[in-house]
């Protein structure tokens, strides 16, 4: 029986020949050795984000187990941050059974917040005489969540993030992203497949109007100090650069103005002026201009100045 847990069940197609060309694991070739040669062993699987420990964890357990190649195995389980109840019953009570499909089988625990003192003395006596079929899987979003004695009985596998290059040509080669989109995915993940996917996927080709909305609704008040806009300073001014160049019609020439506010920011922007002053800045003079073309007025043709 799958254990009850928040978290959803992965699927590994059938038709995939490894799990190393899983976004979780590409890049990640140094884990491939010291997976294969180790038996009856306790793993701690950690990275700087804890969706790509807890996804690797899951993929190292099924390769390790023998079952890389099927969408659910029987002989892997997951557990995501389990109650002492689930630790002690389910995870504890499940390693002394014996594999069902193969003659290994792997336990996955997911402890992506600092474990209490009775799940750490449940995994203590846990990893001290493991069966020599079971491999415990412990994902960690970093080492230190665990306590000394805990780690000094796991196997350390550390997911390594990949260079934004190499991220960015996987990404066009294997995923058919536009180099644009791949770059701009790449850089925002810092290195990491499985976010740069997601950030890829959630691209708006279409920035300006649902910000010019959220300008007409609330003008710059609360807009301006958001912090997903300042991160990605550098990406809405791309974004909208395009947006606005592509512009077949000149609304009283709002998008003429609209590029000239871009290229200041830019300018700004390459002095490492303060992001946030910067962003302030552009959304108040688009906010101002948009309010004008709404009130019918023509936007003067001058170069406006911040």
């Amino acid at each position: 029986m799958q254990p009850s847990s928040p978290y959803p069940w992965s699927a590994l197609n059938d038709s995939e020949p490894s799990i190393w060309d899983r976004p979780a694991l590409v890049g990640q070739d140094h884990l491939r050795r010291p997976l294969a040669r180790c038996a009856g062993q306790s793993f701690l699987v950690s990275a700087a984000r804890a969706e790509e420990a807890a996804e690797a964890a899951w993929l190292l357990a099924c390769s390790w187990s023998g079952h890389e190649h099927q969408s659910q195995p029987a002989d892997v389980v997951r557990y995501r941050q389990p109650d002492i109840d689930t630790l002690r019953d389910d995870v504890v009570g499940g390693a002394r059974l014996m594999p069902l499909a193969g003659v290994r089988k792997a336990i996955v625990v997911e402890l992506m917040e600092m474990p209490r003192a009775d799940h750490l003395n449940t995994l203590l006596k846990l990893t001290e005489e493991p069966p020599a079929y079971l491999g415990l899987f412990i994902a960690a979003a970093a080492r230190t969540v665990l306590p000394r004695t805990l780690r000094s009985r796991l196997f350390p596998l550390r997911l390594q993030p990949l260079p934004e290059d190499r991220l960015c040509e996987w990404l066009e080669q294997s995923r058919a992203i536009a180099p644009a989109d791949a770059r701009r995915a790449a850089r925002q993940a810092e290195g990491w497949a499985q976010q740069a996917l997601a950030l890829s996927a959630s691209v708006s080709q279409m920035r300006w109007p649902s910000l010019r909305e959220d300008l007409r609704r609330g003008g710059v008040s609360g807009l301006a100090a958001a912090g997903p806009l300042v991160d990605g300073m550098g990406e809405l001014v791309e974004d909208l650069d395009r947006e606005f160049a592509e512009a077949e019609l000149d609304d009283r020439g709002f998008y003429r103005r609209a590029r000239w506010h871009l290229a200041l920011a830019r300018r700004h922007l390459t002095r490492n002026a303060n992001r946030r002053v910067v962003m302030d800045n552009l959304l108040s003079r688009l906010g101002s201009d948009l309010a004008k073309v709404d009130g019918g007025q023509d936007l003067p043709v001058r170069w406006p100045e911040w």
